[in-house]
């Protein structure tokens, strides 16, 4: 039976938390005289000395393994937290068979040799149980029906029980998002949760999957949430309320929380290794609320590189309390002007309040400024007060927006059966065309352009919407060369046929539906980053968002730092992560018309992000690139321009909506 199966790999204890020096990021907690929750603090204990993790997912399968959708991004989701929680990450994505059992021992080898370290290894990808024993895949894995490749490219559990025996380290928690039967640890039964005692320390191998054999797990990504926002402390997972979630009461909370959500359909299972050297101890959360502040990575400061631990363990003496809060302060103002690209007066709001609440919590009224150096302190309830009224009204805009659609945007996004999926884009102001200089002169010059409210497809019209326009109307039946229907996005469609189309829909629906201006495309496409793509700038993740012309086909442009598997085709759209706005294949699949005349520079271009339909229109305006590009091509502010008739295998379109 097929699978999805994710894996959390975690040594990992905490408790009531003292950071005993942030760049070994080792951990301190109190232990109890018993394991009753309400025994008498005994102590104190160092449970580890360094922390790491290795997380690892996978999306593209061939071979006959379908593409996953959340694998990757649950992958990313698990990183980023990790790092908030000390963790030196590494995250690699879409390994074969042999980088996948290279990284595993790798890890355990390399870092397990630390017998004070803590480990945490986070697999997401397809799984597999066959008689009894279960498999991860990794992505040029094949099915079990070829079962001596089957045996030879697969992981077993068995082999992944050899794993993390090869680590020192005292703690190993491994979480599988995922169905099969526990064949390397027993399951356990529910009790009541014993407190952090000195036992808590002694040494275990603890397994929890998200179903039981036989049972079919979403790839929703439901599983990886919970388990996150129970890690944050955003749930209730400290079940004798103690002050910690140890692995047992994770896996009671998780059990709990996905029957309820799946009425038994799907029933989470958790155990120790079936070994006497390896079932002692348990692993251990703080509950706490009080988690360290959100990271945000990139070229720019680390705006909330600090802990509430840093700053409680520096409080002991005046000057070094007035040093941490001069030092947060700068990071917090300096760090939030840009991250990642991504302009966050509009895309990171909800992440600077989360930021600056902890920032205030953390000093609260024992700040160390008294007098007129408590202006500083009003500084930042100021800044955080101005922040959630800008929250208020980005809600407040995007409510306004769903009403004056007229029930055109309804719970599903859908205006008929037949219609694409639409998304809300909120109103602004952007960069428009070459923002770092590697693109042609047709992206120059480089201009700003506001952008009034409007909704554009979630995915690339596909062939089973463009196939109802086609049979209520009689239009031309396009090809689809051979490599199916259904979902994946129409193609051989000139910019005539999307015009013929969008004004079929509007007669439809009484709704004006039409092609996107140039402008709101790569508004759109940018979702507020300023980086070669709606990512980033490394060409090694577009196989995550896009698929293009890359080791999987054999074109000489190709992109040779990832594979996708999908080769020289389209694919079903929404397979892809998606950009900051919830659009999909943004980037890649096909080449998307829009409503433009192609003009050779933005000389002239309106600025209101209306359409440019004056002077020559011998040609359209094509965006995104298509699976047979290179990355290039990809570039939010890429370009091209072909006359309104051509069609061609790699063209396609998406529409946009009025409100």
């Amino acid at each position: 039976m097929k699978r999805w199966l994710p894996i959390l790999m975690a040594v990992c204890a905490w408790a009531w938390i003292a950071e005993v020096d942030a760049a070994d990021r080792g951990v301190r907690v109190q232990y109890r005289a018993s394991e009753a929750a309400n025994a008498p603090i005994a102590g104190e204990m160092q449970l580890y000395s360094r922390s790491y993790a290795l997380v690892v997912g996978i999306d593209h399968y061939a071979n006959g393994w379908p593409r996953l959708s959340n694998a990757v991004a649950d992958a990313r989701k698990v990183a980023g937290a990790l790092e908030e929680r000390g963790f030196d990450v590494t995250l690699k994505t879409n390994l074969d068979s042999n980088e996948l059992g290279q990284a595993f021992e790798d890890f355990f080898i390399d870092h397990g040799a630390d017998p004070d370290a803590r480990l945490f290894v986070w697999y997401a990808g397809h799984g597999d149980t066959v008689n009894g024993e279960g498999y991860l895949i990794p992505a040029d894995g094949v099915l079990a029906a070829d079962r001596s490749n089957f045996l030879r490219k697969s992981v077993s559990l068995r082999e992944f029980g050899r794993y993390v025996r090869l680590a020192t380290s005292k703690h190993v928690y491994t979480v599988f998002d995922s169905c099969f039967a526990g064949t390397i640890f027993n399951v356990a039964r529910s009790a009541p949760p014993p407190a952090i005692t000195r036992v808590t320390s002694q040494p275990v191998r603890q397994f929890l999957s998200s179903g039981d054999a036989g049972q079919t797990v979403s790839d929703d990504g439901t599983f990886a949430n919970l388990f996150v926002e129970a890690l944050k402390g955003e749930r209730r997972a400290d079940l004798n309320a103690d002050g910690y979630v140890t692995a047992e009461e994770m896996g009671s909370f998780l059990t709990a929380s996905i029957s309820n959500y799946t009425n038994n359909k799907q029933v989470p299972r958790f155990g120790k290794l079936q070994d006497p050297s390896y079932d002692k101890g348990d692993f251990v959360f703080l509950a706490s609320l009080t988690t360290p502040l959100p990271v945000i990575t990139g070229s720019v400061p680390r705006a909330t590189d600090f802990s509430l631990g840093d700053i409680a363990g520096q409080a002991a003496e005046d000057k070094k309390r007035r040093a941490a809060w001069a030092s947060a302060l700068d990071r917090m103002t300096a760090g939030f002007n840009e991250v990642r690209g991504i302009d966050t007066d509009n895309i990171d709001v909800a992440l600077k309040i989360a930021a600056w609440q902890r920032f205030l919590q953390a000093f609260g009224e024992d700040n160390p400024y008294t007098g007129e150096d408590n202006d500083m302190m009003n500084l930042a309830r100021a800044r955080l007060g101005a922040l959630e009224k800008e929250k208020r009204q980005y809600e407040q805009q995007l409510a306004s927006l769903a009403s004056s659609s007229g029930g055109a945007i309804s719970a599903s996004g859908k205006a008929c059966d037949v219609c694409p999926e639409m998304v809300l884009i909120p109103a602004g102001s952007f960069r428009m065309g070459d923002l770092d200089g590697s693109g042609k002169e047709n992206e120059k010059p480089v201009r700003t352009v506001t952008i009034e409210a409007f909704a554009l497809g979630k995915y690339e019209v596909t062939f089973d919407e463009y196939d109802a326009f086609v049979q209520a109307t009689g239009h031309e039946r396009p090809e689809d060369k051979g490599w199916g229907r259904g979902s994946r996005p129409v193609i051989n469609v000139s910019w005539n046929d999307a015009q013929a189309y969008v004004k079929w829909l509007s007669s439809k629906t009484g709704l004006r539906f039409r092609l996107p201006s140039e402008a709101e495309w790569e508004y759109a496409a940018r979702a507020g980053t300023t980086t070669r793509y709606s990512f980033g700038d490394d060409e090694g993740d577009l196989c995550d968002y896009a698929n293009h012309a890359d080791t999987s086909t054999d074109y000489d442009w190709r992109n040779k730092r990832c594979s996708d598997g999908v080769g020289k085709q389209t694919a079903p759209v929404g397979q892809y992560q998606a950009n900051p706005f919830g659009l999909y294949d943004i980037h890649g699949n096909v080449y998307e018309w829009v409503e433009d005349c192609y003009q050779d520079s933005y000389s002239g271009a309106p600025s209101d992000g209306s359409a440019r339909t004056g002077g020559s229109c011998t040609y359209r305006v094509l965006r995104g690139g298509s699976w047979s590009h290179d990355p290039g091509y990809l570039r939010s502010a890429f370009r091209n321009g072909l006359t309104p008739t051509h069609r061609y295998f790699n063209d396609g379109f998406r529409v946009a909506q009025d409100l």
